[in-house]
């Protein structure tokens, strides 16, 4: 199977609207090299989908990033429990299924979890062992996109990786703003 080099990231978040980029690089004097997927993605099990009636069809997608030899997992995800069910159970399958795709590796995951940082669902990727990314960036609005109020889009990582350059950019391209930052591995 070719690989392919990714999209630039910034032309991927307006082509797919609620977006997370996610810039990773190495401690300096380690040198840099461009980010490369490796052949190995993953989707939630489509039973967990149903058994919460998932409207967008999805609710989490997993890469693996060769970064120059040391490998990144990359989690998206669209949280999206049907009305009138609580979506803690829904954060806990996400935040599972993360920490299994991960396997060990570090782990970034994030995207839109529709939860406030205060709510029990935001605890439950906390509660696995997972860092809140963007803590020392809060309060980070990001919806409405034309007048942000609330803060649903989330980033965490694993242990040990550092988070920093935490930025909400104003667009309209979505109804939420992008959230962009720098991770940078051990």
């Amino acid at each position: 199977m070719a690989q392919r080099r990714p999209r630039h990231a910034g032309a991927a978040g307006r082509a797919a609207g609620d977006a997370v980029r996610v810039r990773a690089r190495r401690r300096p004097g380690l040198g840099r090299r461009g980010a490369q997927p490796v052949p190995d993605a993953l989707r939630a099990d489509p039973a967990a989908d149903r058994a919460h009636g998932a409207p967008t069809g999805a609710q989490a997608l997993g890469v693996t990033l060769d970064l120059g030899g040391r490998e990144l997992a990359v989690v998206a995800t669209h949280l999206q429990p049907p009305p009138g069910r609580d979506p803690v159970e829904q954060a806990g399958e996400v935040a599972a299924f993360a920490r299994r795709y991960a396997n060990g590796r570090p782990l970034v995951l994030g995207g839109d979890l529709n939860t406030e940082p205060d709510d029990p669902a935001f605890a439950e990727f906390t509660r696995t062992g997972l860092v809140d990314a963007l803590a020392a960036a809060r309060p980070l609005r990001t919806s409405p996109a034309d007048d942000p109020r609330t803060q649903i889009d989330h980033v965490f990582v694993s242990p040990g990786l550092t988070a920093g350059e935490v930025h909400a950019p104003r667009t309209e391209a979505s109804d939420h703003l992008p959230v962009t930052l720098t991770v940078t591995l051990p």
